[in-house]
């Protein structure tokens, strides 16, 4: 953008070793040749992504690293910057005698100078000293140029040190590495850990499941799958796009792939589901983690558009479990479908089936959804889809006991819909839907599509509840669905306001 607008600033992008090896990063290098003007790439390696970092390129990154001793690097910062010159002497030329002069067993050149990218290190990114010297340096080179930066996850917080995993990602913590606003985890497994489970049962009885996922083996609950079966277990790393075309390969061949990825990233693979997966209708199941609302991890990691996106394609199923069984129900029927089948849940508790439930413990059939209160005197029908049938339940209850008589159906389904839920018009029900998905194109949408195909159906009695076109910012998660307005409060007071509009 400074090449067009004429200005003179200096340009830095800091790239960590796991996102380089993503097709969009190997893009912008490809394209570098064009650029001709200053472009610092900063190349932060710490050999830890939430996951072990992936393929070919980590395993060069790898020995790199096993290649060169500490002392090693900070050795080779000094030499590079006795070999600069005082700013003022042609610097380019300087650090290209610096590449002539300090080589290493395992040069990286081989890999960024193929592309005609100047490459500068590994030096140590803790000797701030010799680096701040480095950067300055290499500012005056006027082309693109690729500095190598090794540095230490957590160097310096011996908590982060420990378990690089755990503060990947944190709230506010104290100097013991404990949360200040820790609360105990609720009781419970979560709906990740329900799946985790449940697919190793699973594969147990059929070879044909393949696991894949996108450097989320832990977050995605993928970890006791790659345990018992590592030869049916891919990681790919940061490319859900490849991860979606290798899924559509192994089901083209006869084989059960499950793909698990996170609503957020899932986006990045639009393309791939709708050519490689919904345009062949190929058997593959896609499991999205954090589906919702996911708390503190913020905006860019909220999953409020996959139904969208997803519900758009032909051949695609839409399934969104509501309780621990559910959960486990839902794979049952995705992995007997001949078409994709997408599973969203969320980054949260799976609640545990009750009497209150009793009808979510019915297998899944295909576009149907499952009644859990119904009475005659009711007006209106709340039908939640997914994990937020809980808050559901819980207007229900706030309105039994004001004497307000009302249905609660789980839809199950949000591709296909059940066709009796906009048929509950014509038996002059009113309908509230509830979602954990942005309002534009989701659950609810899908309802009044289908409303306004149903004879003599009134879609101005329908209210859709979910999130707003905005980005939420950080909070619990149950803070932001009170925020967005799919809480049993909310529930509740919307049903209320129905009925008194109703003649």
């Amino acid at each position: 953008g400074q090449t067009h607008t004429k200005k003179d600033g200096k340009i830095i992008a800091l790239v960590g070793d796991a996102s380089i090896v993503n097709g969009l990063s190997f893009e912008a290098l490809n394209n570098l040749g064009l650029v001709k003007r200053q472009l610092l790439i900063i190349l932060n390696d710490n050999s830890m992504a939430i996951d072990p970092t992936q393929g070919a390129v980590a395993m060069y990154f790898s020995k790199l690293r096993l290649s060169h001793t500490y002392e090693e690097l900070v050795k080779r910062s000094k030499n590079i910057l006795e070999h600069i010159p005082v700013i003022g002497k042609p610097v380019e030329e300087a650090i290209e005698r610096v590449k002539k002069n300090i080589r290493m067993v395992l040069p990286p050149s081989q890999l960024f100078e193929s592309l005609n990218i100047p490459y500068y290190g590994p030096v140590d990114g803790h000797d701030v000293a010799s680096l701040t010297h480095l950067l300055k340096a290499i500012s005056h080179l006027e082309q693109p140029a690729i500095l190598h930066v090794h540095t230490v996850k957590g160097k310096g917080f011996t908590p982060a040190g420990e378990d690089p995993r755990r503060f990947h990602s944190t709230g506010p913590f104290k100097e013991n590495g404990k949360s200040v606003d820790s609360q105990p985890p609720p009781p419970g497994r979560s709906f990740t850990n329900v799946f985790a489970d449940h697919i190793v049962e699973l594969a147990r009885k059929d070879e044909r499941i393949i696991a894949i996922t996108s450097a989320m083996t832990d977050g995605t609950g993928l970890a006791k799958f790659r345990q018992e079966f590592p030869q049916r277990f891919y990681d790919v790393g940061i490319a859900e796009s490849a991860a979606v075309d290798i899924a559509a390969g192994l089901a083209k061949s006869g084989l059960k792939p499950i793909i698990c990825i996170y609503s957020t990233f899932l986006q990045r693979s639009f393309d791939q589901i709708f050519q490689e997966v919904a345009l062949q209708n190929l058997p593959v199941t896609f499991c999205i983690d954090r589906a919702g609302m996911v708390g503190s991890d913020g905006p860019t990691h909220h999953g409020q558009m996959d139904i969208g996106f997803l519900r758009m394609m032909p051949n695609m199923v839409l399934v969104a479990p509501a309780d621990d069984i559910e959960m486990e129900l839902a794979l049952d029927f995705a992995l007997n479908q001949n078409q994709p089948v997408c599973i969203r849940y969320p980054r949260d508790i799976a609640p545990t089936q009750d009497e209150e439930r009793g009808g979510c413990a019915e297998p899944f059939e295909l576009g149907k959804s499952v009644t859990l209160k119904q009475s005659d005197d009711a007006d209106i029908a709340i039908v939640a889809y997914g994990a937020i049938l809980t808050e559901a339940l819980k207007a229900h209850h706030l309105l039994i006991a004001e004497g307000i008589e009302i249905d609660v159906i789980n839809a199950r389904f949000a591709a296909p819909v059940d066709e009796s839920i906009p048929s509950l018009l014509e038996n002059n029900k009113s309908i509230i839907t509830v979602e954990d998905h942005r309002l534009a194109c989701g659950f609810g949408s899908a309802i009044l599509e289908a409303a306004a195909a149903c004879p003599g159906a009134l879609p101005a009695r329908i209210i859709n509840l979910a999130a707003p076109t905005q980005f939420i910012k950080h909070n619990s998660r149950y803070a932001q669905l009170t925020e967005i307005g799919v809480s049993a409060d909310k529930i509740a007071q919307t049903a209320k306001k129905m009925l008194s509009l109703q003649p």
